[in-house]
């Protein structure tokens, strides 16, 4: 086939030094270079600072999904910007970086080339479609356009031939950007859906209306898979909840099956109907979990406002988008002094507070509640205020016994792995080791007074933990594949017994094991003579394994995913220190004396630990033991293990 054929087969195969769209967004933090088809776009509008961006979507065939990888580009000048008129237009971009930026996004850097091939072009030679290219000539000696190999050529015509346009989402774009072309106007600033809460309506007989927020975080509730937000911009609307000055918290304090005692906190402020109940789910839920805090701003876009199962108070919510689950919603809002949003909103709080001096936000409101003074009090009202302000002050400082080591080891909170994180659930308890695997918490008594013991618990619990050791002994083994279940209507000449496309039917979930410690005690000696801390497996899998490391199971055994395998070590370095180091130097000294490892007997124990203990959120549960491992033989009751595993961790 002649070199200036379109659709050679080598135009299947990634040019070299290109990776598909598909390992671009899975690999965070490097350059690299992809070629897409363009399915949508934004025209290029001007940022709040001095720089112009534009936002585009790419698509090739080796996307799954709707959708595809987003990118965002910036620079001085609008006309350095790719200049991309249609969808179907085909781009190459040169050192592009993927960065969690609102989900994962490629990003324009300072060497950042890019080369857009017109869809009217792509039916052409290769020659007519180097003409045809668009694209950012710096200086005469460096020219991207004349740089075009045929390889890039050939794989730019493939995945333009592969694309199905009626799956295209129907953009705006296309005419706003066809139309500023041909006038020669500037690009329209993007029409913005913020709106103040006071501002906020709801028509009649709609099912809601979608805005964009920007609030002061007032109180944060986190529940397993959604986190509530209360938030405020100073601003009133008749349809939210009244808070009046010392009343308590319309908001969940322990546990919402009551089996935690609940505490009543006083409202905070501000008083009113200022503040509005925002729930996040999905990777807003997990954003807001790891970087908003009380006290703080946060824009939110994308947030769905309609009234409540009464129908009488506004609410929102903030769910994560098909086409893009990782998109985050939800971004912590910084000081900027040319931002007008945030100088309007700082200006209305002030306002609040010189009316309200003494109903301002503040921890002293919560520690010490209002008192009611018209009254006076009693003999014994006064006697009960001395005796409280006795214990208040014989009471140590919590912040003190934080930094304070004390003789038994035990560990102080500011020597916590601040690379290991868990979500803030607020109505799950701390417990040692010790404590969770008491068995007598187990034990429970009829309503006659005969005692029974249960397998296990439904629960959850937070610890500080140091993990000892790891199963399997290889961290090549952590993921191991899945079957995926067969379709009812398989063709039968599918079933013939052949595994040609076996492969393609496995998917690769994340299963090893934590041997965790307690971390109250220093790490175990041989020379000393302590008791040994109380120890606990716990199973991580499945997508809890994703979140631990922020990565999706694959086959850690296939050459072509090294750079995905040292970039799970590094994650997982994090947990453990050099303990992976040991038992890989340990394993090797043992293959050369043909000493067999998993031999119980001759298995060399792990070295005290040296990893820094971390907040673990752990679940407990029960798993079905199988009929074959029962204890008694022709046993036909289920039996159940009691499990315990890891959740809401994050490394990195």
């Amino acid at each position: 086939m002649s070199a200036s054929s379109p659709r050679s087969e080598k135009g299947t195969i990634t040019p070299p030094n290109y990776v598909d769209l598909s390992t671009a967004e899975r690999d965070s933090g490097r350059q690299q270079s992809v070629i897409g088809v363009c399915i949508d776009f934004l025209p290029a509008t001007k940022t709040r600072g001095t720089d112009y961006t534009i936002k585009f979507t790419l698509h090739d065939p080796t996307w799954n999904g709707a959708g595809g990888m987003e990118f965002r580009f910036f620079h001085k000048k609008e006309a350095c910007l790719p200049r991309i008129e249609n969808q179907g237009d085909v781009v190459i971009l040169r050192n592009v970086k993927t960065m969690d930026w609102n989900g994962r996004v490629g990003l324009s850097g300072y060497n950042t080339e890019w080369i857009v091939l017109p869809k009217d072009a792509m039916s052409g030679t290769l020659d007519d479609l180097k003409a045809a290219a668009r694209c950012l000539q710096q200086s005469s000696a460096n020219d991207p356009k004349s740089s075009l190999s045929t390889k890039e050529l050939q794989y730019a015509s493939y995945i333009s031939g592969e694309e199905d346009p009626t799956r295209w989402r129907t953009s705006c774009s296309v005419v706003t950007g066809n139309n500023m072309g041909n006038s020669g106007a500037e690009a329209t600033p993007r029409k913005r859906k913020f709106t103040e809460i006071k501002d906020i309506q709801v028509p009649f007989g709609k099912q809601g209306i979608f805005v964009e927020l920007l609030g002061e975080v007032i109180r944060i509730f986190s529940k397993g898979d959604r986190t509530e937000l209360y938030i405020t911009d100073y601003t009133s609307h008749p349809q939210l909840y009244n808070y009046t000055y010392g009343c308590d918290e319309d908001g969940q304090d322990g546990d919402e099956f009551g089996y935690i005692e609940h505490k009543v906190k006083s409202w905070p402020g501000p008083w009113g109907t200022m503040t509005m109940n925002v729930t996040l789910w999905d990777a807003n839920h997990y954003y807001a979990v790891d970087n908003v805090r009380v006290g703080g701003l946060v824009y939110l876009r994308n947030v769905h406002i309609s009234l409540d199962s009464d129908g009488k108070k506004l609410e929102g919510k903030c769910h994560g988008e098909k086409d893009h689950p990782t998109r985050v919603n939800v971004k912590r809002w910084k000081a900027n002094s040319e931002d007008q949003l945030m100088k309007d909103l700082l200006s209305r709080k002030q306002t609040y507070e010189a009316k309200h001096p003494k109903k301002r936000l503040g921890a002293d409101d919560e520690e010490h509640p209002p008192q009611e003074d018209s009254a006076p009090k009693s003999k014994k009202a006064r006697a009960r205020d001395r005796k409280k302000k006795k214990h208040r002050e014989s009471k140590p400082d919590p912040d003190q016994e934080t930094i304070k080591t004390s003789l038994e080891g035990r560990m102080p909170l500011r020597t916590l792995n601040e690379n290991v994180r868990c979500q803030n659930h607020e109505d799950v308890r701390y417990k040692t080791i010790a404590d969770i695997l008491d068995p007598t918490t187990l034990q429970r008594t009829t309503p006659t007074g005969n005692g029974f013991c249960v397998p296990f618990q439904n629960c959850k619990y937070k610890s500080k933990v140091r993990v000892v050791d790891f199963f399997p002994d290889n961290v090549e083994d952590f993921a191991v594949p899945r079957e995926e279940p067969e379709s009812e209507n398989n063709d039968p000449s599918e079933l013939d017994g052949s595994d040609s496309d076996a492969e393609s039917k496995k998917k690769w979930v994340w299963r090893f094991f934590l041997l965790v410690e307690d971390a109250q005690h220093a790490p175990k000696a041989s020379n000393r003579g302590d008791i040994a801390p109380v120890q606990m497996q716990l199973l991580v899998a499945d997508t809890d394994g994703e979140f631990l490391l922020d990565q999706i199971a694959y086959d850690m055994r296939d050459p072509q995913n090294k750079t995905e395998l040292v970039r799970t070590k590094e994650r997982l370095f994090h947990l453990w220190g050099d303990l992976q180091e040991w038992k890989e130097e340990t394993r090797t000294t043992a293959a050369s004396a043909d000493v067999e490892m998993r031999d119980e007997t001759t298995r060399t124990p792990p070295p005290p630990p040296k990893a820094r203990p971390f907040e673990c959120l752990i679940k407990e549960y029960g798993a079905t033991v199988p009929s074959h491992l029962r204890a008694s033989s022709g046993n036909e009751r289920t039996e159940y293990e009691r499990m315990f595993r890891m959740f809401g961790v994050r490394t990195g």
